[in-house]
């Protein structure tokens, strides 16, 4: 067999395999009506609250999506992706959230610090974080607190897709109380 057959060979082996490998999904996080809301009611003062860093842990930084399994293993689902980094998504589901169901709306820059965000196999989902509220043209936070928001598990073993969904739920409690 000569060199030609043998790379040739090697090429078709190569396009075989990855046309069977399974597509890639990709998932944002989003607004998210509060509960008992019909829907989402938009603040005059878009631009009144400015999300302007979210930090992360490094085990979350990353383009999978993860399950977590117990307190000591993850899933990490290769082909279920963040369509951005997931600080982007946070900071604007979290802006949304913030703009969009405030009954007064609040101003100035908040910058979030995730301590811990992750779903688990049904769809439980916990989120700490912390926070610091800056005042219009204040260098200095006036205010500083944090929160521990826990989902319940839906009661099913949970698909990877709904996770975002979930996640975006836990986000949406949290600007809850940032607003407070």
């Amino acid at each position: 067999m000569n060199r030609a057959c043998i790379a040739a060979a090697a090429v078709a082996v190569l396009i075989c395999g990855c046309a069977s490998s399974p597509p890639l999904r990709y998932y944002v996080l989003s607004e998210t009506p509060p509960a008992g809301s019909a829907g989402a009611s938009a603040s005059s003062n878009a631009d009144s609250v400015q999300v302007t860093k979210v930090a992360l842990p490094r085990e979350l930084d990353r383009n999978e999506l993860v399950q977590r399994i117990d307190a000591t293993r993850v899933h990490i689902a290769e082909d279920d992706r963040w369509a951005a980094p997931l600080d982007d998504l946070i900071r604007r589901a979290l802006a949304a959230n913030l703009r969009a169901h405030a009954q007064t709306p609040r101003t100035g820059q908040v910058s979030v610090q995730i301590e811990s965000f992750s779903a688990d196999l049904a769809c439980g989902v916990e989120l700490r974080a912390s926070w610091e509220w800056r005042e219009p043209g204040s260098n200095t936070p006036s205010e500083r607190r944090r929160a521990d928001i826990q989902l319940p598990p839906v009661g099913h073993e949970c698909p990877i897709g709904e996770v975002p969904v979930r996640m975006s739920e836990a986000l949406a409690q949290l600007a809850e109380q940032m607003r407070q």
